[in-house]
């Protein structure tokens, strides 16, 4: 007897994994949830912060603030503790040393170590596996790099490019799972004027092109702008090397990394989800609506987390289901608020509602459940398939 499920919408690898009885992604902010997890920043000098004049301020621990006093639960991860800048000391271990841990480097570039600056994308490897991030891995990403690049004249040409490749690396870590991952503009540099200002502006004008081709990817990016309140501030957020932010830049940065996570925490899940893919072309995002024409809604799309602009990302998964008991596992994702029913077909021709199948909830995580469904359904000629609905 032979016995399939053909779960519908469910083309990723968190679907695969939960029918294959693999683990569970990491996930990243999740709607509603103050629990953010580990948060990991990755940056020069100014997310060191060894350059700001002020030992007891850093963007770090301004962010930390914020945190902290609108009731977030979250820790710092990374591969070193450099410039503690007045952030609470919490044990002596990595594990147990909640807050001083980050990847912030001075005078560090985006792509690979050229003329004694860490390469940020050919360290990475190092990285994953030191400090605090080799047994933390993060929820949250953080990601301000490009200052140098521009500062040195870097191959600019090639800098948003460097930045794709150091964001895929990052994806490619073994356990990375499915972070939230924020990607700033860098800020104002009249160091030499008007070269600075000019190669600044052209480097951060392709970032948010940057975001968006890892949105298309299906992947939880998002942009944030460092640049406007730094610039439009400048004599009171810039230290006179017209390069490094002072206190009151750090407070700056701090709040627009606060301001993504609480608008990320606060927006229905929903109208998080659009935001993250819909633009032109694609204009209808109504839930009952199908803009890439693949045959599934937006609402099917968005409850299996498929991709609404890539009719690609709808190709049904085919996997064995267990012959013996009847029963199968699948993921979606848990914030969707849609009901879930299960179909069942001999021959791919007609379906059938499955009325007494019965499911149990087997865990949450982050944006994820994974559920097991009993199925009440009987096979005709040795064959069933199963479907799976979101409404």
């Amino acid at each position: 007897m032979k016995i399939f499920v053909m779960l519908r919408n469910a083309a990723i690898p968190s679907a695969v994994a939960a029918l294959l009885g693999l683990p569970f992604v990491r996930a990243g902010i999740v709607p509603g949830s103050k629990n953010i997890g580990a948060v990991w920043f990755i940056g020069d000098s100014i997310t060191q912060s060894n350059a700001d004049g002020d030992s007891g301020s850093s963007p770090r621990k301004s962010l930390y603030d914020l945190l902290m006093a609108n009731g977030y639960t979250f820790t710092f991860t990374g591969h070193y503790a450099a410039n503690v800048d007045g952030l609470p000391s919490t044990g002596s271990t990595p594990e147990t040393n909640l807050y001083h841990y980050h990847s912030g480097i001075s005078a560090s570039v985006i792509g690979s170590d050229i003329n004694g600056r860490v390469g940020m994308t050919q360290n990475q490897s190092t990285f994953w596996s030191s400090g605090r991030l080799a047994t933390v891995k993060p929820n949250v990403i953080l990601i301000m790099l490009g200052t140098n690049d521009v500062d040195q004249n870097i191959d600019l040409a090639n800098a948003p490019t460097r930045l794709t490749t150091l964001i895929n690396t990052i994806f490619a870590h073994r356990g990375v799972g499915n972070p939230t991952v924020l990607v700033a503009s860098i800020p104002p540099n009249r160091t030499t004027v008007p070269t600075d200002p000019t190669n600044t502006a052209a480097f951060n004008a392709a970032v948010p092109g940057v975001v968006n081709a890892q949105q298309a990817l299906g992947r939880d990016v998002r942009f944030v702008d460092q640049f406007t309140p730094l610039e439009n501030g400048y004599a009171t957020n810039m230290r006179s090397d017209n390069l490094h932010t002072n206190t009151t830049g750090n407070n700056t940065l701090a709040l627009q990394w606060f301001n993504m996570i609480q608008f990320l925490v606060n927006t229905p899940d929903y109208d998080n989800w659009k935001t993250t893919y819909f633009g032109a072309p694609f204009t209808d995002t109504a839930p009952g609506s199908d803009p890439d024409r693949d045959g599934l809604s937006n609402r099917e799309e968005h409850a299996f987390g498929l991709n609404p602009t890539s009719p690609s990302s709808a190709n049904p998964v085919v996997l064995p289901l267990d012959q013996k008991t009847g029963r199968f596992r699948y993921t979606r994702r848990a914030t969707s608020g849609l009901g879930y029913k299960v179909f069942t077909s001999t021959s791919l021709q007609s379906w059938e509602h499955d009325a007494g199948a019965t499911e149990v909830l087997v865990t949450t995580r982050g944006k994820v459940e994974t559920v097991t469904v009993q199925l009440s359904a009987t096979p005709t000629n040795g064959r069933l398939f199963v479907r799976v609905h979101a409404q």
